[in-house]
């Protein structure tokens, strides 16, 4: 069999085609394992970066937990240490036929604990939320802090309680000033608008 120059030629740019779809789909699939391996080592990386913040949010959770603790048994032990020095804690609302209240251990640290929920989720949701969290919640924890004294001062009661009810209102916002301790570094919509 005899091959013309022109069927030659016509070979020729066959078989240089044929390679360079040859050489094409050798480049693709190199591309596709160099993505893939990218793929997977962006996967590695996501998940070990899950992973700390997972842990980063139990750890803050720990110690947030423990200063609520914490300030619960402060606060009832000021609470003691009052009463023991002879405040009554006995209170009565203005007005007259007004039934008096005393106030028990269990209470303070019942309200220390709502109020430390309270402030927990409003710092959690202002970490998320805005730009300066702990500026924010410290500014917001001493205005209630100073708000709550002041029905101290409405109620009928001993100069002695006055005194100690606003001691221990003072000694919870102090107690659970360490929340901001445990903040949030860089996470949430507030880092992303950094």
């Amino acid at each position: 069999m005899t091959i013309t120059g022109a069927e030659e030629v016509s070979l020729n740019r066959q078989a240089t085609e044929a390679a360079e779809a040859i050489a094409a789909q050798n480049v693709n699939a190199q591309n596709a394992v160099a993505q893939n391996t990218g793929t997977q080592n962006a996967g590695t990386q996501n998940a070990e970066a899950k992973s700390a913040r997972r842990a980063d949010a139990g750890r803050r959770r720990l110690g947030r937990a423990a200063t609520l603790a914490g300030a619960m048994i402060i606060t009832t032990g000021v609470f003691l240490v009052a009463r023991a020095a002879g405040a009554d804690f006995t209170i009565t609302d203005p007005g007259q036929g007004k039934v008096p209240h005393t106030f028990v251990p269990v209470e303070i640290g019942i309200v220390t604990a709502v109020f430390g929920l309270l402030g927990w989720a409003t710092l959690a949701m202002l970490e998320r939320w805005t730009r300066r969290p702990r500026k924010i919640w410290g500014s917001l924890a001493l205005a209630a802090v100073l708000l709550s004294l002041v029905p101290i001062w409405i109620e009928r009661a001993t100069t002695q309680t006055r005194f100690s009810l606003a001691v221990v209102h003072v000694v919870v916002y102090l107690a659970l000033l360490p929340l901001l301790h445990f903040g949030r570094t860089g996470s949430g919509a507030a880092s992303a608008r950094r």
